[in-house]
């Protein structure tokens, strides 16, 4: 991530990239680095990634959910600062999002990875 301009030339540092990057085999460096989203108002935090590649960001009062390519496709509202967020659960279907002033459940259908 890293301090961005938006496309309507508004201040920088009040949006925010996200950028991917493949992996060498060995994993042991990355390359092709390249801008997949820019957030809104907010510093995205917190990335995960879901079981299916879907990306889920904290973004200020909620969380992004975006395909591996960055394209937005939903967001979770919340009426508090999300500062983290973790999958629980047999499955690991349940989202529980935290931050200041508040904590919520999610129960959906998009499954996060085992930790390892």
């Amino acid at each position: 991530m890293s301090e961005g301009q938006d496309t309507d030339g508004d201040i920088p540092g009040q949006c925010r990239t996200v950028y991917a990057f493949d992996v060498s085999e060995d994993g042991t460096s990355a390359y092709n680095k390249r801008p997949i989203y820019m957030a809104s108002g907010f510093v995205p935090d917190g990335l995960k990634v879901a079981a299916n590649g879907y990306i889920v960001a904290g973004v200020g009062r909620g969380v992004d959910v975006l395909d591996p390519s960055g394209q937005l496709l939903l967001t979770i509202q919340t009426n508090y600062t999300v500062q983290n967020f973790a999958w629980t659960g047999p499955e690991l279907k349940t989202l529980w999002l935290m931050g200041n002033g508040g904590i919520s459940k999610v129960e959906w259908q998009l499954e996060g990875q085992e930790l390892r």
